[in-house]
């Protein structure tokens, strides 16, 4: 999953985000090496705009050089969420209530590492899909990665 809530680094960009007048949805940390990427996404009601990313990353590359946040080299990258996005934080979970999800699971439960179907509920613990009409509990530290599945009616 992406950075825990309270991160450093989120700590440290989500000010300038909100600043901008964007919410801050999340950090996404890849690779390694020279192959670091660094990506910031970005919300907002209206939607973001390429414009948006592109004064959002002004500012963060800025302030992480300013700081010397993130040690060696990096491409950072800023994004909407966009339709599929990643649910990174448990209020992302609670929005997606209803909605179709792909989660993707770290160790095999009912013999499956993936569940793709409807986000019936979530807690602190743990969300609840319904795949074939079946339903699946699946505890949040078991959670390697969930996305929002766009419904195109």
């Amino acid at each position: 999953m992406a950075e825990p809530r309270g991160s450093f680094l989120e700590q440290l960009v989500e000010p300038t985000v909100n600043h901008l007048g964007f919410e801050l949805w999340g950090i996404e940390q890849t690779g390694s090496g020279k192959h670091k990427r660094v990506c910031v996404y970005i919300d907002a009601p209206s939607g973001i705009s390429v414009d948006d990313c592109e004064t959002v990353s002004h500012q963060l590359m800025s302030l992480l050089a300013a700081e010397d946040a993130i040690a060696g080299t990096y491409d950072l990258e800023v994004s909407s969420p966009g339709m599929d996005r990643l649910l990174l934080k448990h209020s992302h979970f609670e929005r997606s209530v209803g909605d179709k999800v792909d989660v993707r699971v770290h160790l095999p439960i009912q013999g499956s590492r993936r569940f793709q179907g409807t986000l019936q509920a979530c807690n602190e613990e743990s969300i609840s899909v319904v795949q074939d009409d079946e339903l699946t509990v699946i505890p949040m530290t078991q959670v390697r990665r969930a996305r929002l599945i766009p419904v195109f009616e």
